[in-house]
């Protein structure tokens, strides 16, 4: 027989009443289901939410609204209330080897006209065996059906963190019995239940370690099977794949080896890297590695490698020129050390490779920055040389109606923040010019949006410089994503930006779900010639893009080659502003 350790019941009883008659409303009076007047989205644009469909019958007139079991009971059967009663039940149980964390969910709903209740069941749970050391969680919905009832477990994911889900899933299931007022406190009630469940495990809480919950589980999942590993194991717990413990016993249980062999990494000063790092992304030896050469790479310091290792880096960009010249490569590699140390942006330094790409073939240009000077000079020299071989005035048309929506200000405790949409090579230049960056190259890069912010007024110079990237999923643009904000000389921004960064991002989220934005059209004027492109979807180059919720997305291209190929000197992806 198992032993409950922690047992606690919430319960709540909401009655909603309704009147016995409804306002009249006539039969030939139209009602359109349509969104607001563009005054009104301009009026509310942050707070506006779209409507629902209007019911095609009639609705009960709502009259007040009553918590307690007592009306619950005596409204039961009353045509004329909705009825609602959640019971949430929490529990530590312990059987045999293990010990488990449930926390069941029950639903009964009747509304009002109805005569039947909705029921709805879900089961979320988390467990150890500690004979065998398996941490698994899972659940199960709907679980009073038979057979229409959906269920899923998962073992030994820690880079899920199983730990903080359930607790978060604790605390806002437990919220939800409480009023606001009350002030009470959700958190509490996880935090006993994961006291007495480590109880249990025998865990206990080291203060000088400073471990998390999901962190002390994962060090009792290695101790229990004796699998050895480092001092910094807490940074191998996020890494996905995990070594598996079939996998381990080829090794004979040391976790450094194996997780090396997993991913493919080798090499002493890999090993001793991986042995002092806070943090772990695989794929940034491997891009360096790309960028510079594996050799080149493995011939740097101990503390050099580990920063690669904890950076985070993305691979694809050519570097067949770069690597040619060896002092070009070596000032490059020091300027690449600077994007370690965060004192120049990553984006920033690929974009230098792409400029270098670009101007290599047309001019014998020399890679000779090797401190932070010297590069924002060099960057800033060779923007200036791109833009000589892109003459000619490119503007971009946005439909009137986002434009005139993103454009409205924003307004503060402080003071208000205009916004502006830019559009063509003259407003990108001035841009460019003002923030010390290279936005002016990135006017015909096909799926972004770029917006200047100003502070206090609309030519001010306390701006910041945001960059949106286009996500369409091959029917429709389904997001604009926020991937860039930078301030003057490419800072990042303080949070005193933070706000305006959030209502800007809700502004364009309630844009694109109103359809309200479209991909733009542009024109070229070069001399007396003028071309005009549409932005189409490339579907013969699908899927080069993933956003942040990991969804593919498709190539955007200008539909016109003389956009991007001008009296015979190709422009394609200059890079990022920054």
């Amino acid at each position: 027989m198992g032993e409950t350790l922690f047992d606690k019941t919430f319960v709540k009883h909401t009655t909603s009443l309704f009147k016995n008659y409804n306002d009249y409303v006539p039969m030939n009076k139209k009602v359109k289901n349509t969104l607001p007047d563009l005054d009104d989205i301009f009026d509310s644009i942050e707070n506006y939410i779209e409507p629902s469909h209007i019911r095609s019958r009639n609705t009960f007139t709502f009259l007040n609204k009553i918590d307690g079991e007592k009306d619950f009971v005596e409204n039961y059967g009353n045509p004329l209330a909705r009825v609602e009663m959640n019971r949430t039940l929490i529990k530590v149980e312990q059987n045999g080897d293990k010990t488990v964390i449930k926390v069941f969910y029950y639903s009964r709903i009747r509304i009002a006209g109805s005569k039947y209740f909705r029921v709805k069941t879900h089961l979320k749970y988390f467990g150890v065996n500690t004979k065998s050391g398996v941490v698994y969680s899972g659940f199960i919905s709907d679980y009073h059906k038979k057979r229409k009832f959906t269920k899923k477990i998962v073992r030994n994911n820690f880079y899920s963190s199983p730990c903080n889900t359930i607790k978060t899933y604790i605390r806002s299931l437990v919220s939800t019995y409480f009023d606001k007022e009350s002030n009470y406190d959700t958190s509490h009630i996880a935090h006993e239940v994961f006291d007495i469940f480590l109880k249990q495990l025998n865990i206990k809480k080291d203060p000088s370690l400073n471990l998390t919950d999901d962190e002390l589980i994962y060090k009792f999942y290695l101790d229990v099977n004796k699998i050895k590993y480092p001092n910094n194991f807490k940074a191998f717990r996020l890494v996905y794949p995990a070594p598996k413990k079939v996998e381990l016993k080829k090794f004979k249980n040391k976790y450094i080896d194996c997780f090396m062999n997993l991913h493919k990494l080798n090499g002493d000063k890999i090993k001793r890297a991986l042995h002092n790092v806070e943090n772990i992304d695989v794929n940034s030896i491997f891009a360096a590695y790309l960028l510079f050469g594996k050799d080149y790479i493995l011939s740097q310091d101990d503390e050099i490698i580990k920063k690669i290792i904890e950076s985070n880096l993305y691979g694809g960009i050519d570097t067949n020129l770069l690597l040619q010249n060896q002092k070009d490569k070596h000032n490059a590699f020091e300027i690449f050390k600077l994007t370690l140390t965060g004192e120049i942006n990553s984006s920033t330094f690929f974009d230098h490779i792409r400029f270098y790409n670009r101007l290599k073939p047309l001019e014998n240009v020399k890679w000779k920055s090797n401190d932070y000077d010297n590069f924002l000079h060099e960057h800033y020299d060779w923007t200036e040389k791109l833009d000589h071989y892109n003459k000619g005035n490119f503007t971009r048309f946005y439909p009137e109606v986002f434009k005139k929506a993103v454009e409205l200000p924003i307004l503060t405790k402080e003071e208000p923040v205009f916004v502006k949409l830019l559009t063509d090579s003259k407003e990108y230049n001035f841009e460019s010019f003002v923030q010390s960056n290279c936005v002016k190259t990135y006017l015909k890069r096909e799926n972004s949006v770029i917006v200047s912010l100003r502070r206090n007024d609309i030519e001010s110079k306390d701006r910041a410089t945001i960059e949106y990237r286009i996500i369409h999923d091959g029917d429709r643009v389904v997001k604009l994503n926020r991937v860039q904000s930078l301030g003057r000389f490419n800072n990042r921004l303080d949070e005193t930006w933070n706000y305006v960064l959030d209502s800007l991002d809700n502004r364009m989220d309630l844009l694109v779900n109103t359809d309200k934005f479209e991909l733009p059209s542009a024109t070229l004027e070069v001399g007396n010639r003028m071309f005009k492109t549409n932005l189409v979807v490339d579907k013969e180059n699908m899927y080069k893009y993933i956003d942040i919720n990991n969804n593919q997305s498709f190539v955007l291209k200008w539909d016109k080659e003389q956009v991007t190929d001008i009296n015979g000197v190709g422009y394609h992806e200059l890079g990022l502003f920054i």
